[in-house]
């Protein structure tokens, strides 16, 4: 996988945890993706992650399957859906600087995300940092440099 820079890197759809293995079958069936990783337990971000890198396409589902954590608000607000856009920047520090300079909000400080690439079976990374921006597009946007080794 090259770095997506200045366009779309992949999507990350928001699920329940009784919902997370029927999304992912049905991914593979409708869309012919074969490659999603296992889901892996990412405790330190409160969620379960499986991701195809070929595909674009990331599924997160929250651990804590009683309701409470971070991502429970969206789910019993929103439901399960697109839950967000993931931007490839070169240089994620001018790339929030700009959004904020636009008006758009950072909800979360930049975040090191490489454990999610130690992680993943399909490739490893150098650099795995994101940060989401709130007021930009109407979606949850989250800005990526995402540098595959």
């Amino acid at each position: 996988m090259k770095h997506r820079i200045q366009r779309l890197s992949h999507v990350s759809f928001l699920y329940r945890p009784q919902s997370l293995t029927h999304a992912i079958e049905r991914l593979e069936k409708v869309l012919g993706i074969h490659d999603f990783d296992s889901p892996y337990d990412l405790t330190d971000f409160g969620i379960a992650f499986c991701v195809s890198w070929t595909g674009g396409i990331e599924l997160i589902s929250p651990l804590v399957a009683d309701g409470g954590g971070p991502y429970w608000g969206d789910l019993r607000t929103r439901g399960e859906r697109l839950y967000a856009l993931i931007f490839g920047v070169q240089d994620l520090g001018a790339a929030q600087d700009r959004a904020i300079g636009a008006g758009a909000t950072p909800v979360s400080g930049i975040i090191n995300c490489r454990t999610l690439a130690v992680k993943s079976s399909n490739m490893h990374f150098t650099r795995f940092h994101e940060v989401m921006i709130e007021g930009a597009i109407g979606v949850n946007l989250v800005l990526g440099q995402i540098e595959p080794k």
